[in-house]
């Protein structure tokens, strides 16, 4: 398979220009990018199909496109009505809804440094499950010699799950009972009986959902208690 890897002309990688009036979207151009064909395994999309969907900027719908999420270079591309391909400009008060998903900015923690990425918002809430859907790209590996397999360049999955509380920086975590209990630390007693009650297994995506709703219900917004 032949992908289009994206190659930056310019040390930074800026979405500076705006086209449209306040529309949040950029062409390639703009950005200061170029296409060259490599072959490379996998693709850096979470689903390479456009799919239709549409922009909220600052809580209103702005604008309704074809789009997909480029998790290699944490981007949102959108198909304009040329069939140009545009890229949306990453602002927290910009956020996109496609293919059954939101894709949101989030401040998350990581190695010390509180940094930006698009995250899917799974619930709602005081307490919130994010997923942070991420790509790598793995260079080829020479065979030592003419017997090995050649293994081509591929864009590895290295998508994960974090957790937020409140206006806090996102911190990475595994869907386990034990990673996951870390972050109920209020009502501890209730939310384990509500376990059992429901047979959870925090191992699944959906029952941590559950189980976090059901947290939420028990405890306060911080802007309800005054911090």
């Amino acid at each position: 398979m032949k992908l289009l890897l994206l190659i930056l002309l310019t040390p930074i990688f800026t979405f500076a220009q705006v086209v449209g009036n306040g529309s949040g979207i950029t062409t390639d151009t703009q950005a200061g990018i170029v296409f060259r064909e490599v072959p490379i395994e996998g693709t850096p999309f979470v689903n390479p199909i456009y799919k239709e969907g549409e922009t909220i900027i600052n809580g209103n719908s702005k604008t309704k496109a074809l789009m997909r999420y480029n998790a290699y270079y944490d981007s949102i591309e959108l198909l304009d009505e040329n069939g140009v391909s545009r890229k949306l400009l990453r602002r927290k008060s910009i956020e996109a809804n496609f293919d059954g998903k939101t894709y949101k900015i989030f401040n998350y923690s990581e190695a010390g440094k509180v940094r930006e990425a698009y995250f899917n918002p799974l619930n709602e809430g005081e307490i919130m499950l994010l997923f942070r859907p991420k790509k790598l790209f793995v260079q080829a590996e020479k065979p030592e010699d003419g017997y090995d397999k050649y293994d081509p360049p591929t864009y590895k999955d290295v998508s994960s799950y974090f957790i937020r509380t409140g206006d806090s920086p996102a911190t990475k975590t595994k869907l386990s009972k034990k990673q996951i209990l870390k972050h109920l630390n209020k009502n501890i007693a209730e939310v384990k009986k509500y376990m059992a009650m429901e047979k959870l297994d925090l191992k699944k995506e959906s029952d941590v959902i559950k189980l976090i709703d059901y947290y939420n219900s028990l405890v306060p917004h911080s802007s309800d208690n005054g911090t």
